[in-house]
């Protein structure tokens, strides 16, 4: 009776005392509630056989049930001991997870994010490799970053491989053999992988990310290490939200600083240079020595060069269109205020509904279209501008087509290089550096067609198409 209550005591005393040294109550309320009712009942079981034994002398002899119930107290330290230990490891592993995002959210930009965060999730669960990919429009995934300079697919396919089972799912799976997982993609991961734990990383309720990592063993992965890297996964997503809201905020500030900046030199040197060659206008009508003349021409043609410069000065300050509203409202846009100002006939059919295009394609099309439209103005003498988007399954078609006089286009060539201008040529660079081609047809009374030919990256075109880089 006496070592049955002492027991008791003694055991509710440690894991008590224990928990109140180790961990926060208020913090951990479940598991000291839960730690304390099973080693009350546990005790409690124990002191009621103990007090029945002991109510009948012959119950005190040794025998089997005697014999148990000697041996029980140790089986019962062998629980106390177990439930420490776990306390103890899983208190290590949330200090640790708790380090580890901390360090996370520590960094500013958005690739130093997602490097610290394949990084720390590898060392957390002693992996062997780590990639983190991120969901493109059209659903595939591409690799932003690695533990290894090995290279796997750089992009995954929508709905394929592990990874992109857990994309589409937003379920984390633990694969213990992948070669055996008729859903693996080979390539992507490294090719002595075994074993895979791969999680999402949800952002406001879409999966924004995958993190995949790997072992080198079968079954090398616990279901704890799952538990840990879901909550690790919840930390990532609030360091990758936060840091593209600080890459957000400060592309606005440099925006605002822009338009400041070009706001200033509009109200101010604009204005000045302005009034500047008003005056000059004015000299000249009433200058009455014709010597003095050509002076004043040449400072007013000067005048006029430097306020044309000041105007492209605060049009490059400014947001593109393109960037503001989007490639195909800003054609229309363009188009409507050209139809307005000069008379001409627009047209723009169809209009491209579901057009993805990567932000330096957007930026190479309006150069080509705004220099192609430039020109109808300037030289054409048109009453009707025609642009056409086509889309196929390898090509996105950029055509602009004018009724106007036309022209050699040989000759214009060699007057462009003899006139030193490079209007044509520029426009074969830029859809040069987007891996584009560019075609002239025209003739002299016949007008012009301009065709823009850019590339469909492969794998993009599921309704919603993306431009090649």
């Amino acid at each position: 009776m006496i070592a049955a209550i002492l027991f008791t005591t003694v055991s509710n005393l440690l894991v008590l005392s224990y928990i109140h040294r180790r961990f926060r109550v208020r913090k951990y309320a479940a598991v000291v509630l839960q730690a304390s009712v099973l080693n009350v009942l546990a005790s409690v079981i124990y002191d009621g056989f103990m007090l029945w034994l002991a109510s009948d002398p012959k119950n005190t002899g040794t025998g089997y049930l005697g014999t148990l119930f000697f041996f029980l107290p140790l089986a019962g330290v062998s629980v106390v001991m177990s439930l420490i230990t776990n306390l103890t490891r899983a208190k290590s592993g949330l200090e640790t997870l708790f380090a580890v995002s901390r360090s996370i959210n520590e960094q500013r930009d958005l690739p130093s994010v997602l490097q610290q965060i394949i990084d720390q999730a590898t060392r957390l669960v002693r992996g062997d490799c780590g990639f983190l990919f991120l969901i493109q429009p059209d659903g595939s995934l591409v690799r932003k970053v690695g533990t290894t300079h090995a290279a796997p697919l750089e992009r995954i396919p929508k709905d394929q491989g592990i990874a992109g089972v857990v994309a589409c799912t937003g379920e984390s799976l633990l694969v213990h053999d992948v070669r055996r997982d008729h859903r693996f993609l080979p390539g992507e991961t490294l090719s002595d992988t075994q074993s895979l734990l791969v999680l999402p990383i949800q952002i406001d309720h879409k999966v924004s990310g995958v993190i995949s990592l790997g072992k080198n063993e079968t079954h090398a992965f616990h279901p704890n290490d799952l538990n840990i890297m879901s909550i690790f996964a919840t930390h990532a997503a609030v360091a990758m939200k936060n840091a593209w809201y600080m890459e957000e905020r400060e592309k606005r500030l440099i925006l605002e600083e822009r338009n400041r900046i070009a706001r200033e030199i509009h109200d101010g040197l604009a204005q000045d240079l302005a009034a500047i060659l008003l005056r000059i206008e004015m000299l000249l009508q009433q200058a009455d020595c014709t010597c003095r003349q050509p002076a004043l021409h040449e400072l007013q043609e000067r005048v006029r060069k430097t306020v044309t410069a000041v105007r492209h000065s605060i049009y490059s300050l400014r947001p593109q269109p393109y960037i503001r509203i989007g490639l195909v409202p800003a054609i229309r846009s363009h188009l409507e205020d050209i139809s307005l100002r000069h008379g001409i006939y627009t047209e723009l059919a169809p209009e491209p509904v579901n057009l993805s295009v990567a932000p330096e394609i957007s930026k190479a099309i309006f150069q080509i279209f705004s220099e192609s439209v430039q020109n109808v103005l300037k030289h054409a003498e048109a009453t009707a501008i025609y642009v056409r988007f086509e889309q196929t399954a390898r090509w996105l078609v950029l055509t602009i087509r004018d009724n106007g006089k036309g022209f050699h286009f040989g000759q214009a060539i060699v007057n462009a290089l003899e006139k030193r201008s490079f209007g044509i040529e520029n426009m074969y660079n830029i859809a040069d550096q987007i891996g584009a081609s560019l075609e002239f047809v025209t003739a002299p009374d016949k007008g012009t067609v301009v065709t823009l030919l850019i590339p469909v990256k492969e794998g993009m075109n599921h309704g919603h198409p993306r431009v090649a880089v």
